[in-house]
């Protein structure tokens, strides 16, 4: 007797490949996908108090720190800031002057006097402020 399950079946190369290929995609599992790796990614939630409050004192702690650093150099910030502000202020109405005083000023080619004229007052004033020292003494 033959066994009726049992089918001979005449497999070229080929065909053998093809199946085997299809057989490994269909049996390929996705390894993210995984009771484990999803486990990886969560973490299991404690309810304890002391878990709580050690983490409420972690947390204490870093703030605290972080605040003496802060707040020790909060005074310099605040100079800092205040400077700033100064200089984009009255830095602008300095530019403006100087350059209005750059407007007035005239070229010596401007100038109506000649530079020996110029000479000549100053040599005046100074005699004059001394004469005016030797009268005060």
């Amino acid at each position: 007797m033959v066994c009726s399950c049992f089918k001979l079946v005449n497999i070229t190369a080929t065909s053998l490949k093809q199946s085997v290929a299809n057989l490994k995609r269909d049996l390929r599992i996705d390894k993210k996908n995984t009771l484990l790796a999803r486990s990886k990614k969560t973490s299991a939630e404690d309810n304890r108090p002391s878990a709580k409050a050690i983490g409420g004192i972690g947390v204490l702690v870093l703030c605290v720190s972080l605040g003496t650093i802060v707040l020790s150099d909060a005074k310099t910030l605040y100079n800092s800031v205040k400077s700033i502000k100064f200089v984009r202020k009255y830095g602008k109405r300095r530019k403006k002057r100087n350059d209005n005083t750059e407007k007035t000023q005239m070229n010596p080619s401007e100038d109506k006097c000649s530079i020996s004229d110029s000479a000549t007052n100053l040599i005046k004033n100074d005699s004059m402020s001394a004469s005016v020292k030797s009268v005060q003494v």
